[in-house]
């Protein structure tokens, strides 16, 4: 019987510990809240736009990528193995456009690559992906900044 009572000592010690700790970290997570930085205060980003064939969808993803840009901010459209007006499109929207053409190599993979190759020697702190279907409403692409 004496046997017992130093084992359970012992085991309540050993979970004791870690559940306090845990708890501290939780209340300790409570006093200080990150806020999200207001468009003002964040970071310049590069949105890459992959797209093939996407004529009919493209200026509205576009306009509503660049109504919530900042000057310092880039918007690149990747028009790849298009075989429509999508480059065109998205140029006239106000995007800067990178035609790929390579039949071999093809898919929304690449595309990113070639995107990615294409801001490399301009390179900006964040890199945001978004489809070219896609509209984004406000705050939308930099409310996780």
């Amino acid at each position: 019987m004496s046997m017992i009572s130093p084992v359970l000592w012992l085991f309540s010690i050993c979970t004791a510990i870690p559940t306090a700790l845990y708890g501290i970290e939780v209340s300790m997570s409570f006093l200080r809240r990150q806020v999200a930085p207001t468009p003002a205060e964040r970071l310049p980003a590069v949105i890459i736009i992959p797209a093939h064939d996407e004529e009919e969808g493209i200026a509205r993803t576009v306009v509503s990528v660049t109504s919530q840009m900042r000057p310092f901010d880039r918007l690149l459209v990747v028009a790849d193995n298009c075989t429509d007006a999508t480059a065109e499109i998205a140029r006239a929207a106000g995007a800067e456009v990178l035609e790929r053409t390579d039949l071999k190599l093809r898919g929304k993979g690449y595309a990113l690559d070639a995107g990615l190759h294409a801001i490399a020697q301009n390179p900006l702190p964040f890199v945001v992906f978004i489809d070219a279907d896609c509209i984004i409403e406000a705050a939308g692409a930099y409310g996780c900044s």
